[in-house]
């Protein structure tokens, strides 16, 4: 750590980044904005929202060299295709923010007395209602700066007090507007947006980072890159759990350090050949364009998932099947650099969604636990009223139930009901009359539902009788009877032995009467049964 003292910056530049959801209804009108002219009969793209244009102006975003020209992010794709929309603050903005609108502007840190500027302040728009303020912030002091000092500048926690800065007056220069917060800049930025729906609360645990630091120090600084990411002032002790975070170096002179929600690079002064030199010399300005739109666009994703998850989690997700369309829809993501920018794909396709999120493992188990609780199977000729029953008691304990009358899709129907009872934790079967009697039926449908749950020991899923007035539950007496019925001997070898093992293991199972006069003792010994209590809490969010 002594040796990284010396070390000296020849360039700081981080950019906040903030979360927020909005209303995606309106990612449509920005894409068709209709076009008027201004005095100077200039052409200027109009949003139907009156504030959202008084403070807002479209960015045209660059993105035919490191981007796959068939991702939806390139601009010049077809309108109904395009994932991302940029604008930037317009003067107006600024000045409502406090900000002088000349960008070259210094302002000084309250607690620290350092310079900086903020460079540009934009706000992206993704489809999925996903959008995030940007703020590209610049160190303004001398450089080539300390270490010591960069890295307590570093360490700066913008949303709270210290956030706090002021503009640098001139000689004879008079402040009018006082000290500025970070964090109610950030607020009022995202206050001009809530015409077009946006939400979002602002903490600094809900803050994303991506940091460049140019030194010319020669060869990796693990510690330097370290105190970066975690925004740590220099001594500060870093212990073995802070450490875990992921690296890659594609360049002898350029190394990445990710976290799960910051993103920082330095580069070395170890460049040898003339062609790291020239590529060097515009690596800020690539950095805060391609790597920072590459960055968002997987943040998207993992934020729609987070999103979803919390939907989910409080029963606001909708149901199995709608959900089930969302994740597929929203949270796929792709490989989006082009040729010769892999490198790109390999950060934060592989190391940050991959590892640093852990992305791809957590969608899946999201996937495995997106199910219905119960699924009914029934009679419609006998049980449809007491599972009409079960599905309204059950559903309004906000238990997730598969009832085939509102929950049946269109399309084959045999296969989407072993879909479906591959998606449910549990199966109640409503023994109407006769309803054990017929399972001997050439491709009867109650059947083969049975068969559906009881077919794979390893995914088995839980079966539960609920039998109407003066049923009896099949007992070994029964079940022997309808194995040597005329029926069975008339079956198919298929029907057969899937007739077979429906019997064998239904009567294994637990049963219970339904009495309709005491309709709310069924269902709670139904929950008590099935264990349903859990889904019930967590589905209402009261656990």
């Amino acid at each position: 750590m002594e040796d990284d003292a010396q070390v000296k910056v020849k360039q700081y530049k981080t950019c906040i980044i903030v979360p927020f959801s909005y209303s995606n209804k309106f990612f449509e009108g920005m894409l068709h904005e209709r076009k008027e002219k201004d005095q100077d009969d200039e052409k200027k793209e109009i949003h139907t929202n009156k504030v959202f244009n008084e403070y807002f102006r479209k960015k045209w975003i660059e993105l035919d060299g490191p981007f796959n020209a068939e991702e939806t992010l390139t601009e010049n794709c077809e309108e109904n295709r395009r994932t991302l929309q940029c604008y930037t603050i317009s003067d107006k903005g600024w000045k409502e923010l406090g900000l002088s609108q000349n960008r070259k502007q210094t302002y000084i840190l309250e607690k620290q007395e350092t310079e900086f500027r903020i460079e540009d302040i934009k706000v992206w728009f993704f489809k999925n209602g996903r959008g995030y303020l940007t703020l590209k912030v610049q160190w303004a002091g001398e450089l080539p700066a300390d270490l010591k000092t960069i890295l307590e500048f570093n360490a700066t926690k913008w949303m709270n007090k210290k956030g706090e800065f002021k503009k640098k007056l001139r000689q004879q220069e008079i402040c009018e507007s006082g000290c500025i917060k970070m964090k109610t800049m950030v607020e009022q930025c995202l206050g001009m947006l809530k015409g077009i729906g946006v939400k979002g609360r602002i903490t600094e645990k809900k803050i994303y980072y991506l940091t460049l630091v140019m030194t010319d120090a020669e060869g990796v600084h693990e510690d330097i890159l370290h105190r970066i990411i975690l925004k740590f002032p220099f001594g500060k002790t870093i212990n073995t759990e802070q450490k875990i975070m992921q690296s890659y170096d594609p360049y002898s002179y350029i190394h990445w350090k990710v976290t799960g929600n910051a993103v920082a690079v330095m580069t070395d002064n170890s460049v040898t050949q003339e062609k790291d030199r020239n590529a060097l010399k515009d690596f800020d300005n690539r950095v805060f364009n391609h790597y920072l739109i590459a960055y968002l666009y997987y943040l998207s994703k993992y934020n729609k998932y987070e999103q979803l998850k919390d939907e989910w989690d409080s029963g606001t997700g909708g149901t199995v099947n709608q959900m089930r369309d969302k994740i597929e829809e929203e949270t796929e993501v792709s490989k989006i650099a082009a040729i010769r920018y892999e490198h790109m794909d390999k950060l934060f396709y592989d190391i940050l969604c991959g590892q640093a999120w852990d992305y791809f493992s957590k969608v899946k188990r999201f996937k495995e636990e997106v199910k219905y609780d119960v699924f009914i199977s029934y009679r419609h000729d006998g049980g449809q009223y007491l599972a009409l029953l079960l599905y309204e008691h059950l559903t309004k304990k906000h238990i997730n139930v598969f009832w085939d009358k509102y929950c049946l899709r269109a399309g084959h129907f045999d296969e989407q009901l072993y879909e479906q009872i591959g998606r449910s934790r549990n199966l109640i079967v409503i023994l109407s009359p006769q309803c054990i009697e017929r399972l001997t039926e050439e491709d009867d449908w109650i059947c083969k539902e049975l068969y559906g749950a009881f077919r794979n020991k390893q995914s088995e899923v839980p079966v539960l009788m609920v039998s109407m007035e003066n049923v009896m539950f099949p007992d070994k007496k029964m079940v022997g009877q309808l194995m040597q019925s005329e029926n069975m001997k008339k079956l198919s070898e298929e029907s057969r032995k899937r007739v077979e093992i429906v019997l064998e293991e239904l009567k294994k199972c637990q049963g219970i009467s339904a009495d309709v006069s005491l309709f709310d003792g069924v269902i709670n010994r139904i929950e008590a049964a099935l264990h349903l209590e859990n889904y019930s809490k967590r589905h209402s969010g009261k656990n």
